[in-house]
């Protein structure tokens, strides 16, 4: 999967390089359809304690706001953690809810595509009693 650009200048609109990415997957110029698998890209893991307001915010990165790729996001279904070890200690996402780590078009105009279109897993972290600190779930 190509890396997306750091940066959220697009919100949604056409790129160069997204505008490329639709034109290679419709064949625009010699007929051959591809599928492309694209990151929406990451959040941050110093901003992961910031969830769930955070990757409200933290879109998808270009090119993934592409029309025709398929943007790849992320999703969690971990939630074991030593408690003991992290005493006080709670999950930031909830098992079947949206990644820590993952971008997401909710700010995005809605003439714009709703990104990302699959989601895999992605982790999970929780966090310190007083929401300072995170540690990425094995």
């Amino acid at each position: 999967m190509p890396r997306p650009a750091p940066d959220s200048r697009d919100r949604g609109r056409p790129s160069s390089w997204s505008a490329e990415l639709d034109n290679l997957c419709g064949g625009v110029e010699d007929r051959v359809k591809r599928l492309v698998l694209l990151s929406a890209g990451n959040v941050e893991e110093q901003d992961w304690r910031f969830y769930p307001d955070y990757n409200d915010v933290a879109q998808v990165q270009d090119p993934g706001q592409a029309w025709n790729p398929l943007t790849v996001g992320a999703f969690t279904q971990r939630f074991q953690f030593d408690t003991q070890a992290y005493p006080g200690w709670r999950l930031i996402a909830q098992p079947g809810t949206l990644s820590p780590s993952s971008s997401t078009s909710v700010s995005w105009q809605s003439q714009w595509p709703n990104k990302p279109e699959i989601v895999l897993e992605g982790g999970n972290a929780a966090r310190s009693p007083r929401n300072r600190e995170v540690a990425p779930l094995d």
